[in-house]
């Protein structure tokens, strides 16, 4: 069975962005800070999505986003 889905696009700063619908993001098992690799055919325009999954990377269980900037604390 094939599930269709449609999400509206919008501008973010100099981006723009969308959501991923509930049953992607089940069925890829996303949660934040995860990284998609995204394949486009030019000669049909299918686009195909799959999770990065990162092998012997160190710091592989952790799921914070490191990418967001230091809030402070105690230095």
């Amino acid at each position: 069975m094939v599930n269709q889905y449609v999400t509206k696009i919008h501008r973010q700063h100099t981006s723009v962005v969308t959501s991923l619908p509930k049953a992607v993001r089940e069925q890829l098992e996303l949660t934040a800070g995860d990284n998609l690799f995204w394949e486009v055919d030019e000669a049909s325009q299918f686009v195909q999505v799959c999770k990065v999954v990162r092998r012997g990377e160190l710091n592989a269980a952790n799921k914070r986003n490191s990418d967001r900037k230091d809030q402070g604390g105690s230095t």
